[in-house]
């Protein structure tokens, strides 16, 4: 089906992982340079899907804030993070 992709070069730090999965709590807010700081960056995805998800660095992540659409996805722990790099992922899934 469609399907909305954006790249970058840029990879998520261990803090970026932790804040996009805190929906609607503004984490930036006292860095004024920080581009999202009024937290509606990331957040306006869910006005084109459910799940979002993307690849950066060795982890692909997605996101199910309503637990409706993911195994195991829960309001404490909204999604998933898959190290993909050394479970040979790519290799089954190719395209």
């Amino acid at each position: 089906g469609p399907s909305v992709l954006s790249w970058n070069n840029a990879q998520f730090s261990p803090r970026d992982f932790h804040n996009i999965a805190r929906i609607g709590q503004e984490s930036k807010t006292c860095k004024a340079a920080a581009t999202g700081r009024f937290g509606l960056g990331f957040n306006s995805v869910y006005h084109f899907t459910d799940v979002p998800s993307f690849v950066s660095g060795e982890y692909l992540v997605l996101l199910d804030p309503h637990a409706s659409h993911l195994p195991g996805a829960s309001a404490a722990a909204p999604g998933l993070k898959i190290r993909h790099t050394r479970t040979g992922l790519a290799q089954q899934f190719a395209d």
